[in-house]
């Protein structure tokens, strides 16, 4: 740890520097065994994304052949040589199957690859494809055997800008990561402030980022409905964040509040409840559930009687019934409970308009020169509001007419209150300040981020620390910040180029064989 602290101008320079350095380690040494991979699009890798998220899952779909399929399992995400999925579970017309899938942009792609002249491929079952840019019905395998080919294009729920808005890419590590990086060895021989530094300017940029995506989310959309799309997808957890994010593009914010504004104060909280779980098909229809409870009754009676006056506005809009909601999430964070806390804020903030509330909230609590425990107190009193946790059906219970807990629970989590801050209002705040000119605010709210208190750790920050730290704890008191987690993720996009299971993609090495 010799290295001594190096004033970068900028995150760029930060990162040549340390290519630099990975360079001048590297010399001498034979690198050619980096597999020469070329990185496959972000828009394929996104469509992997679907298919592993099991967000086709209990549809019924059609091949381009005309033969009617429902996915019952996407099967295990390969990151080896051969097809992108193996042990896909299908019905085809009725009949079962078990085998690989293949994923690409283009139906044309499947020759274009070999994957025809390649008995690797002889176990795939069905070629998955974004667009059809040819005019075959099948595609054909090295054996001869004719496989069903299915385009997404006409069959997903969201277009694909949609989807990457929702779906956070660099979120989906797979496969056994390597489990120290290429530059583990420099990393450990610099020093605590010049690690600091490039990991300052890391998470420095990752906040610029997402206050630029949601400026390029402002093209078609209001302020407050991108807000409001950033803090229901921040509800979400992996592929629930698409449902959050369909959720909250099939109510818009704007509407919601016209809806609101024709009810008395006192019913605007139910109004929105009702229509969030009815577009969102969380609320249980007569025909399909069993006799319920008095309570349970007389809750769904109200909600029935609000969505029966704004059915014919939203109707058909709704999601199609599906258990992602539920996927990987403890009950405590079930849809209805989050849906719940929502329409309370919602209804809360409808005179005002979600940002300028929040922004307002925000304010009040922010201190005029933060630091990390005044930052933590701000972050604690904001979470409080957040989480909800006024007196309410879902309170005591984890689903309809389930068993009341002993004691209440908050609609929305602390942890997650705290990240719909961080990930949703402080960009927000940022994007604001920016687009107003008020330089001084940018950098309060940037302040603010390079402040915040750490938020659960991921398994892109898990990934990280192992490849650039392995077992060596010395730098564990750098990560007591989440903008410094969060340049972990920076640090795993621009550097490792997404890839989890290698060092193949790493650009510093790419930087160093140029």
């Amino acid at each position: 740890m010799g290295c001594t602290a190096q004033p970068f101008a900028n995150y760029e320079q930060a990162l040549q520097w340390l290519a630099g350095r990975v360079a001048a380690r590297a010399q001498g040494r034979e690198i050619a065994d980096v597999p020469a991979e070329s990185p496959r699009s972000i828009d394929e890798r996104l469509l992997q994304c679907v298919w592993h998220d099991g967000l086709l899952v209990g549809r019924t779909l059609k091949t381009v052949a005309g033969k009617l399929l429902t996915l019952q399992n996407p099967g295990d995400w390969n990151h080896e040589a051969g097809p992108d999925f193996r042990r896909a579970e299908l019905t085809l017309d009725g009949h079962a199957l078990k085998g690989d899938v293949e994923i690409h942009l283009r139906s044309s792609d499947w020759a274009a690859h070999g994957h025809d002249r390649n008995f690797d491929y002889n176990s795939v079952i069905l070629h998955v494809f974004l667009q059809q840019t040819d005019a075959g019905r099948h595609d054909i395998l090295h054996n001869g055997r004719a496989v069903e080919r299915l385009c997404l294009a006409p069959q997903l729920e969201m277009d694909l800008e949609a989807l990457r808005q929702s779906l956070a890419v660099d979120d989906y590590p797979v496969g056994e990561p390597q489990r120290r990086g290429r530059c583990h060895e420099t990393i450990l021989s610099l020093d605590a402030d010049t690690l600091a530094a490039i990991l300052d300017l890391a998470g420095e940029r990752r906040l610029e980022e997402k206050a630029a995506r949601f400026e390029a989310q402002l093209a078609g959309e209001s302020l407050d409905q991108v807000f409001y799309q950033a803090f229901l997808t921040s509800l979400g957890h992996k592929s629930g964040k698409t449902l959050y994010f369909l959720l909250a593009k099939r109510t818009p914010v704007a509407e919601l509040r016209d809806h609101a504004a024709e009810c008395a104060a006192g019913d605007r909280t139910r109004l929105l409840e009702a229509i969030l779980y009815h577009v969102a098909n969380l609320a249980p229809a007569a025909a399909d559930r069993a006799p319920l409870d008095e309570a349970t009754q007389a809750y769904l009676d109200s909600l029935n009687r609000h969505w029966s006056r704004v059915a014919g506005y939203f109707s058909d809009r709704m999601i199609p019934a599906t258990r992602r909601w539920y996927q990987g999430i403890r009950p405590v964070n079930f849809p209805c409970r989050r849906l719940a806390g929502v329409a309370q804020l919602l209804a809360q903030w409808m005179d005002r308009g979600p940002v300028a509330a929040v922004l307002d909230l925000l304010w009040r609590a922010a201190p005029a020169q933060p630091d990390r425990r005044s930052v933590k107190r701000m972050a604690e009193q904001l979470s409080k509001v957040l989480s909800v946790e006024t007196e309410h059906y879902f309170t005591r219970r984890y689903v309809w007419g389930g068993k009341e807990t002993p004691h209440a629970l908050s609609l929305i989590g602390d942890g997650q209150a705290k990240s719909v801050l961080f990930n949703a209002a402080l960009p927000i705040a940022l994007l604001q300040a920016q687009r107003a000119g008020e330089e001084a605010r940018a950098r309060h709210v940037r302040a603010l981020w390079r402040q915040f208190p750490a938020l659960a750790e991921n398994q892109i920050v898990r990934l990280m620390r192992a490849r650039l730290f392995g077992d060596d704890a010395r730098f564990a008191g750098l990560f007591t910040t989440e903008h410094r987690l969060q340049a972990l993720h920076q640090i795993f996009n621009d550097c490792c180029n997404n890839r989890a299971t290698d060092c193949s993609q790493c650009t510093l090495l790419a930087a160093k064989a140029a």
